[in-house]
């Protein structure tokens, strides 16, 4: 048997259309454009799908803020950049970064359907030899949706050190005024 035809028949045993998160994933996940690659219909029907109907429209944070306050220089890029590996590793409060906390807040509807789709019981992301079907390696495996996922457990994380941070700022005020200080 052919290898990417054996993997997907062995790791696709028991999911559904209605119980594979892939399939919420996507519909989350959209992007301006859409699904538009040539691979596009296979991958619909390896998920045993006819087509996947974007929810959401996703854009990353960074992307937000790049469409939304456009840098004018490389220092500002480089600013953004340094912002962007603080608010993804550390927690933050929206007073730091409001132009972050307003990316997240315009993606919270997507990110919410993702988090409800990882409630989903199965994952399958069927791998597909692309649009002429002529390779069965595992090598040549595409993943469409590989790098969408991680640019939404990115989102995930700067939102959840967005909460994090709100949440301990709360707490010193908290303490603050247990003590007569605010």
């Amino acid at each position: 048997m052919l290898a990417i035809s054996y993997v997907n028949d062995l790791l696709s045993t028991g999911v559904t259309p209605d119980n594979n998160a892939l399939v919420a994933l996507s519909k989350s996940l959209a992007y301006e454009g859409g699904y538009s690659t040539p691979d596009y219909p296979l991958f619909v029907d390896a998920l045993g799908v006819t087509d996947i109907r974007p929810v959401h429209l996703f854009v990353e944070p960074d992307e937000y803020l790049d469409k939304t306050y456009p840098t004018g220089n490389d220092v500002e890029q480089a600013k953004r950049n340094d912002e962007f590996i603080r608010v993804i590793e550390e927690p933050w409060t929206t007073k730091q970064f409001p132009q972050w906390a307003e990316a997240i807040q315009n993606q919270n509807e997507a990110l919410d359907s993702v988090v409800q789709a990882t409630r989903l019981p199965r994952y399958f992301h069927p791998l597909i030899s692309g649009n002429d079907d002529t390779s069965e390696s595992l090598m040549d495996a595409l993943l469409p949706l590989a790098h969408t996922i991680r640019r939404a457990a990115r989102a995930l994380s700067v939102r959840a050190m967005n909460r994090l941070g709100e949440i301990d700022q709360s707490r010193q005020r908290i303490n603050r005024l247990e003590r007569g200080h605010d």
